[in-house]
């Protein structure tokens, strides 16, 4: 039986503690014909070293192996390279500090075969302790109540009833989108960046059935991002504004539908700096962020409740109780 080859994009940077981890997993997927693409991107201690150690066992294993060390440009960057090396008639991109059940490809590209129509299909996942990943915290589709929409361009826009978790692509559905293989080369996130496109001309399926385990770490910038202070918090967020800017510059959408979204995604993150705001309590910010949204004559009632909450102290206070309680 000839069965579709796939390629699986995995950046890594500084990973000695748990690249082997999701290489095991990898190692130990029950679907026969994988290609492996490894963009290191500036590591500096020993992942190199425990990638070459698993060459030996990738190759008795039948999967390929394309392997490349770049000075660190981000993970946007490295994804970028992995798109111009895959030869598979589907792609998936894994981060290597989670790690994949063995059927993750398997029942993947079992449903893609059988389901023509989608040009991707997501996937719920596990969410799990860093010091014992065998206990599970929860699942990353847990409180995701659209996530069978099959054109879920906005909601991923928003990050509204949405999580990425992740995903198979079908490869040639991809490059007509994205026929020059390249995205932008953020320094952090890629999945706006390969999805979108997907999403707006094509059909996504969304996969029930948890097939991988995201590590819980509250000590990553990316994913507790508040962690390095409000202007940390701030740039990160830029940064993803800029991302989807750039993506639906790409997409080469009419003028109307263009602006539309782009103003979108201004008020998305006006709303998002001035919950920073809130958070570290930081006047002049809100303030300047409640004034953008004024002039967009887009306040909404949630916002109103903010701006009461924060010039209201004990209102926030007696809200903040009364959550506790029924919690």
């Amino acid at each position: 039986m000839i069965t579709a080859l796939v390629s699986v994009i995995a950046p890594c940077f500084n990973g000695e503690h748990y690249i082997g981890r999701f290489l095991d997993s990898i190692l130990a997927q029950t679907y026969p014909n994988i290609e492996l693409i490894l963009i290191n991107d500036g590591s500096k201690d020993k992942t190199e070293e425990i990638i070459m150690s698993y060459k030996p066992q990738l190759k008795v294993r039948g999967i390929s192996l394309k392997y490349e060390y770049r000075e660190n440009a981000g993970i946007g960057a490295a994804i970028d390279r992995g798109l111009k090396l895959i030869s598979g008639e589907y792609f998936t991109w894994l981060g290597t500090d989670d790690f994949c059940h063995p059927d993750f490809l398997l029942k993947l590209v079992n449903f893609m075969n059988n389901n023509l129509q989608y040009s991707v299909v997501r996937n719920d996942g596990y969410i799990v302790q860093e010091s014992d990943p065998s206990i599970i915290i929860g699942k990353m589709a847990d409180h995701n109540h659209d996530k069978h929409n099959e054109k879920p361009f906005i909601n991923a826009i928003l990050e509204r009833n949405f999580n990425f978790g992740y995903s198979l692509v079908r490869t040639k559905d991809f490059f007509k989108v994205c026929p020059n293989k390249t995205i932008y080369p953020s320094r952090q996130g890629q999945n706006w960046q390969i999805l979108l496109p997907l999403f707006y001309y094509g059909k996504a399926a969304f996969f029930e059935e948890p097939l991988y385990y995201v590590v819980s770490n509250q000590n990553s910038v990316s994913r507790n991002p508040a962690k390095n202070g409000m202007e940390a918090f701030i740039a990160q967020r830029e940064e993803h504004k800029n991302i989807l800017v750039h993506t639906i510059l790409s997409m080469n959408l009419p003028k109307k539908e263009n602006d539309y979204y782009l103003k979108l995604i201004d008020i998305k993150y006006i709303r998002v700096k001035l919950q920073i705001a809130y958070q570290y309590h930081n006047k002049t910010l809100f303030k300047s962020q409640y004034a953008l949204l004024k002039k967009y004559n887009a306040i909404s009632l949630r916002d109103l409740i903010r701006y009461v909450q924060f010039h209201l102290p004990w209102i926030d206070k007696l809200i903040k109780i009364i959550r506790r309680r029924r919690n």
